[in-house]
């Protein structure tokens, strides 16, 4: 049967027209949306900027190569700041002292020179262009001044005597310096305008005169004198020839070292021993007003500007830092410096010579790391042991292998250094843990395998002297070594007062109860061991308690390579932990004096008693009867 759809045929032929242009444009519509779009991914750069929400582009890598900032860039970058300061000190983290330079946060602790001449006491000059210091470039002690402007540099003085702590006028046209001749310190002046002239001799005392200080006046020169016995500040007045020193500190029985002046002049600081620990002391002068305070801890202190920079020195260890003179408050926190310091100046970031900025952007190869180690650990099965000393005189020659190198070195320096082999005999070396402490030590080090005695007949026979340093409460010792030349080759003058224990003995009691005294400044030259030690990491002890009535618990002669380990930690390398853990306490000696015999010029006969003979009777066994 042949049906149709009703609502077709009531449909007209127009609406049918219409609807079908209608699906004819829709298709086109979406036939041109989709070559827009395949436009627009050939053709990126070709987008429309009317369009509010479109994606973000993507990053690509780049092979533009950003240009690096030009070294006077770099120079202003550095110099944008005004207060930052630029750093010179003489250290021997290495075993030689060197001039280092650095400005904390911005350049590293860097060696000023690339020779391997020891230097020390370093000054730059009023104008901050030149730095005086003292060398041994020709096997003695001169002093010689770099100009960085021109970067030459010329020799001040040239004699076979030790010379050093060099000190500019204020103009910058003289040099003041410590030498020493005919076995004694002195300080002299030399005019730099007419350098081949022979200086001008300002102290002539039989005590030792050295460490001067010009004041910005450019008429005083305050410094150190030991001709009141004691190590004091003194003030040589140029305008005076009758009358010209005066003693200024009064502080007997201390150490006064390192004297400088205020920018202004109005006020003198100096180091000394305060409670312990060097303290830096201020002295500020009106006329019959004049008064000394203290200002903050430290030594070397360099006064610039309204601020004071200093060393902290520890017993093995010393910090820079600063105060603010104005309201004392910390300006440079502490921060560590490498090795022993033996000169401290200070120079505007904002003065430096770009040529010295230069020269340190070069020098990556003399920096230099702040850590101090003694450690070496060359054993691949990362095991623990003894290790004999060869050719060491002592009891038990032997060290833990990861220290017995380092002590090697230590030896080799210390033999080239002052002409003889001082380490060849110990006192001890290893202890085996069954053998007695000290009284009073029972953590002794020297049962680790990390620490060494020297040898204290050294003592006795003038070939060593002790130098007391107290600090946070505790004795320490400066073990100064006598050099076999003495024509200035080799060590330095002495400029501290020694401290002789074996005073004690010499029938004083108040020599017996502080456990020794200070002597005079010895003569000859004399080579710092405590201080090679340290840039070594060889630390040296603290006095025990009892060392006054007790010669041993001085522990002057005891150095000790910790690495950081506590004692626990360093014995257990070499002892299980039962054997620590044991309940009976090391054997220790006894301190108790035995009763000396009383020698006499005549003793009277004691008949001996010729002992009898006592008849003892024999016992019988008695019969017990049974039950």
């Amino acid at each position: 049967m042949n049906q149709s759809n009703p609502i077709s045929k009531n449909i007209p032929l127009q609406i049918w027209v219409i609807l079908i242009l209608l699906n004819l444009c829709l298709i086109l519509s979406i036939v041109n949306s989709e070559i827009l779009k395949k436009q627009e991914v050939k053709n990126p750069d070709n987008r429309s900027t009317t369009s509010v929400l479109t994606n973000p582009p993507t990053p690509t890598n780049s092979s533009t190569v950003i240009p690096k900032p030009t070294f006077d860039q770099e120079i202003d970058t550095l110099t944008e700041n005004q207060d930052r300061k630029l750093f010179f000190f003489s250290s021997n983290p290495s075993g030689k002292y060197q001039i280092y330079v650095f400005s904390p946060g911005l350049i590293p602790t860097t060696q000023l020179f690339g020779d391997e001449f020891e230097k020390i006491h370093p000054k730059t000059n009023p104008d901050q262009t030149k730095i005086a210091f003292s060398a041994k470039k020709n096997g003695y002690w001169d002093i010689y001044i770099y100009d960085f402007l021109t970067q030459s540099e010329i020799r001040v003085t040239d004699t076979p005597e030790y010379e050093g702590s060099p000190e500019w006028s204020p103009d910058g046209l003289y040099i003041a310096f410590e030498t020493y001749k005919n076995g004694n310190l002195d300080i002299y002046i030399k005019s730099l305008e007419a350098i081949n002239q022979s200086p001008i001799q300002l102290t002539d005392s039989i005590a030792a005169d050295y460490s001067p200080a010009w004041a910005p006046n450019g008429r005083e020169i305050a410094f150190v004198s030991t001709r009141s016995g004691e190590d004091e500040i003194w003030l040589a007045q140029l305008d005076n020839v009758e009358n010209r020193f005066k003693k200024i500190s009064q502080s007997p029985d201390k150490n006064n070292e390192h004297p400088v002046w205020s920018s202004n002049g109005d006020f003198l600081v100096w180091s000394s021993d305060v409670n312990g620990y060097p303290t830096l002391q201020k002295y500020s002068y009106a006329g019959e007003n004049s008064n000394t305070v203290q200002v903050s801890e430290g030594s070397y202190p360099v006064w610039l500007e309204n601020k004071i920079y200093y060393i902290q020195l520890e017993a093995n260890s010393n910090y820079l830092s600063s105060r603010k003179m104005n309201d004392n408050s910390v300006e440079i926190s502490s921060t560590f410096i490498p090795g022993q310091v033996n000169g401290l100046s200070v120079m505007n970031l904002s003065s430096a010579h770009s040529l010295l900025f230069k020269e340190l952007s070069t020098a990556s190869d003399r920096q230099i790391s702040n850590s101090t180690n003694c450690f070496q650990d060359n054993n691949p099965d990362k095991k623990t042991y003894l290790s004999e000393l060869s050719d060491i005189e002592a009891p038990n020659p032997y060290l833990i292998g990861q220290v017995s190198n380092s002590f090697l070195e230590l030896k080799s320096q210390v033999s080239n250094s002052i002409g003889w082999d001082f380490l060849n005999s110990l006192e001890k070396a290893f202890s085996p843990i069954t053998d007695p402490t000290n009284p009073g030590d029972d953590q002794d080090w020297i049962f680790t395998g990390r620490a060494f005695e020297f040898n204290p007949l050294t003592i006795y026979a003038d070939l060593v002297t002790l130098v007391r340093e107290e600090r946070n409460g505790q004795i320490y010792w400066r073990v100064y070594l006598k050099t076999r030349f003495q024509d200035g080759s080799q060590g330095m003058p002495l400029k501290q007062l020694p401290w002789i224990l074996g005073t004690r003995f010499s029938n004083d009691p108040t020599k017996y109860e502080t456990g020794g005294n200070r002597i005079e400044i010895p003569e000859g030259y004399w080579f710092d061991f405590t201080s090679l030690a340290q840039s070594l990491g060889w630390e040296r002890q603290s006095a025990l308690s009892n060392w006054k009535s007790y010669f041993s618990g001085a522990r002057y002669n005891q150095f000790v390579c910790k690495n950081g380990l506590d004692w626990y930690t360093a014995m257990n390398e070499i002892y299980p932990i039962e054997a620590l853990q044991s309940p009976t306490a090391l054997p220790s000696a006894t301190i108790t004096p035995s009763i000396t015999p009383t020698i006499r010029y005549y003793r009277s006969p004691t008949a001996t008693l010729t002992p009898t003979e006592t008849n003892i009777p024999t016992r019988r066994p008695t019969w017990t009867p049974s039950p």
